[in-house]
């Protein structure tokens, strides 16, 4: 474990896109063919919620809602993470214990500090994330369409293309 999720400030305050964005602990509510809906961890204790929103032509690259969740699980997730196999970083909520029921009732009663949108991998592993109003967030979540991934996608380059010409 050791991502950080210093980039969740600097997304909010100062704008732009972080790209590589990895999480320690995969919490999977819904899953079909990656990750569908889920709690999403870093080793610094933050979670954001997921949900698959849209995919590509080809369904290895999704783009994801990503809301922060107001607390810090430092504790609890190294818990959930300790009982995985070596190497493993994804758990179902269907193989419940103890550990995992206390985290994801804890998580689920959050409230929401921001929002984010980001593409990758089905498995949320190397995603480009960009912070985005609940509102336009509420859009993406609700008017799903065949080609609202690569809406997202133009979105997200064109953010970091302004991002670089201004630097």
């Amino acid at each position: 474990m050791g991502y950080s999720s210093k980039y969740l400030e600097d997304l909010r305050s100062v704008g732009g896109v972080a790209r590589g964005v990895k999480f320690d602990l995969l919490l999977v509510i819904d899953f079909y063919d990656g990750p569908e809906a889920g709690f999403a961890f870093h080793s610094s204790g933050e979670c954001l919620r997921f949900s698959a929103i849209a995919e590509a032509k080809h369904p290895i690259l999704r783009a994801f809602a990503l809301d922060l969740l107001d607390g810090n699980w430092l504790q609890m997730v190294k818990d959930v993470a300790d009982t995985l196999p070596p190497n493993s970083r994804m758990d179902f909520v269907s193989e419940t214990d103890q550990a995992r029921s206390a985290l994801l009732r804890s998580v689920s009663e959050a409230t929401e500090l921001a929002h984010y949108i980001g593409v990758g991998g089905a498995y949320l592993d190397g995603l480009a994330v960009m912070a985005i109003s609940k509102m336009e967030l509420d859009h993406f979540k609700t008017s799903k369409h065949e080609k609202q991934y690569y809406e997202i996608h133009r979105r997200i380059k064109r953010l970091e293309l302004r991002s670089s010409k201004s630097v």
